[in-house]
């Protein structure tokens, strides 16, 4: 047992709530935490008699790169880039495009707030141009579109705050806003993220993406200089890019464009990655004392393929659950795959969900778009079809010319392909959560199909999903 004199008792407030076995760390730069953290995982003392002589031993550094020196030997020599998860950064991105904004918040571990264009005006917020623009022949093509499509904008929130609750105005609205819209976003990475992220963004084939990889790892030196030291472009990524892209160019032929008024199902394909004894065995290996194969066989033997064990296992484990409690762990081991096609805007949201994998193909006029009903409601409906055959129409010359920039001129109203792969528990959360009579119709449609489609596959499963069909 550790006993501590009055000046380090004193010292220890400083940096701990409570003289209990159970406290918090407080007052200590991000980067010294991690590091304070791997200097423990090779001590023998405590804790608290660690935090005392670390912080000790580090006001012993006179220079900020003796400090550092100091930092990179306990972080890089002893200990794990574990370590760095310790450490957390608050980020805020100011005037990035909305096309960079998707790229940013593809990291599944950090966290983000975005600007949300269905509760704000993006009347006012400009769109992207770099220098690269500003000197290519497709310069006036683009800001012409951008142009075209903002003041739309303007006059149907004009028109619709006749007809529409003042709540859903933007929501309806954002339809034609362009993917070259500025956003702000904010993120919480930890420093092992942050370096992920930074060599992801500062690799991709977008000026706007690695230069904003470049600030972060700027700006995030200042709070962790040692542990995202190292984060740099990854030839790697950009040699990878480069050879799927011609591939795909080579060997495969591209869709035709979708026709005006072409419906397509928002939830194409699904399909479960494990059958029923796997399913039983996973529910019930927690609770046996048997190893995997002997219990799968067993399960086997039980013959859960029949509807009445089926049933019976499932009402076990699945009813009763809590109003907002989410379904047992063992759902994890049931994977799906499923494919949606959806409007740019939904997407943002479904974004979100980041217990899976996702797969977005590019941003794309293929597909076709979408158009409110409120659109035809006011009589803009006309216009706003003639927008979009601009828009499309700017995309392909703006390809043709700068290759990659022509994503920018996208109004969410278009359509992309964009595949999930999750886990049977993350897709009751999504339905559950997405299916809502307070969600925007697009992604409803999408909850909704989902369950649909499993509902098939899965029936005894998903009648314990609670899905909004209404």
């Amino acid at each position: 047992m550790d006993i501590f004199t009055p000046a380090e008792l004193k010292k220890l407030e400083e940096f701990t709530t409570s003289n209990s076995n159970i406290f918090c760390i407080k007052n200590m730069d991000p980067e010294v935490l991690s590091v304070l953290f791997a200097y423990i995982s090779r001590s023998k003392n405590s804790i608290k008699r660690n935090i005392l002589d670390f912080m000790e031993e580090s006001q012993k550094l006179k220079t900020k790169k003796k400090t550092q020196k100091f930092h990179e030997k306990w972080v890089l020599k002893y200990g794990h880039s574990s370590v760095a998860e310790h450490s957390d950064i608050k980020i805020a991105i100011e005037k990035c495009s909305i096309v960079a904004s998707k790229v940013i918040e593809d990291a599944r571990l950090g966290s983000y707030t975005e600007k949300s264009t269905r509760y704000c005006n993006f009347s006012y917020t400009g769109f992207y141009v770099d220098e690269i623009l500003e000197k290519s022949i497709v310069y006036d093509i683009y800001t012409n579109i951008n142009n075209k499509l903002l003041d739309f904008y303007g006059k149907l929130i004009e028109k619709l705050s006749d007809v529409a609750e003042k709540r859903k105005v933007f929501d309806i609205a954002r339809c034609v806003l362009p993917a070259s819209m500025m956003t702000s976003i904010g993120i919480s990475f930890n420093a092992r993220v942050a370096e992920q992220a930074i060599v992801k963004l500062t690799s991709h084939y977008l000026p706007e993406i690695k230069r904003i990889g470049k600030d972060i790892k700027k700006q995030s030196k200042y709070i962790c200089p040692t542990l995202i030291k190292y984060a740099s472009q990854s030839s790697y990524r950009r040699l990878y890019q480069h050879r799927m892209q011609t591939y795909a160019e080579k060997h495969l032929k591209p869709p035709p464009r979708a026709p005006m008024g072409i419906e397509y199902p928002e939830v194409k394909s699904v399909m479960y990655l494990s059958g029923w004894p796997f399913m039983a065995t996973s529910a019930l290996y927690q609770d046996s004392h048997m190893d995997f194969d002997s219990l799968f066989h067993t399960c086997m033997n039980m013959k859960m393929e029949e509807e009445e064990n089926k049933e019976n296992l499932i009402k076990l484990m699945l009813d009763g659950r809590g109003e907002k409690e989410p379904p047992p762990r063992w759902l994890e081991m049931i994977n799906i795959l499923s494919e949606f096609i959806v409007d740019f805007g939904a997407y943002r949201d479904i974004q979100r969900h980041r217990i899976c994998t996702q797969f977005p193909q590019k941003i794309n006029t293929d597909l076709g778009y979408i158009c409110p009903v409120e659109i035809y409601q006011v009589g803009m409906d006309m216009e706003y079809i003639e927008l979009m055959n601009d828009a499309r129409k700017a995309f392909h010359e703006i390809k043709a010319y700068l290759p990659g920039y022509e994503e920018y001129v996208v109004p969410m109203s278009f359509r992309r392909r964009v595949l999930f792969l999750w886990n049977l528990r993350e897709v009751f959360h999504f339905i559950e959560l997405r299916s809502r009579k307070t969600g925007h119709e697009s992604y409803r449609k999408l909850a909704q199909g989902l369950w649909d489609k499993l509902s098939v596959q899965l029936p005894e499963i998903m009648n314990f999903c609670r899905v909004v069909l209404d």
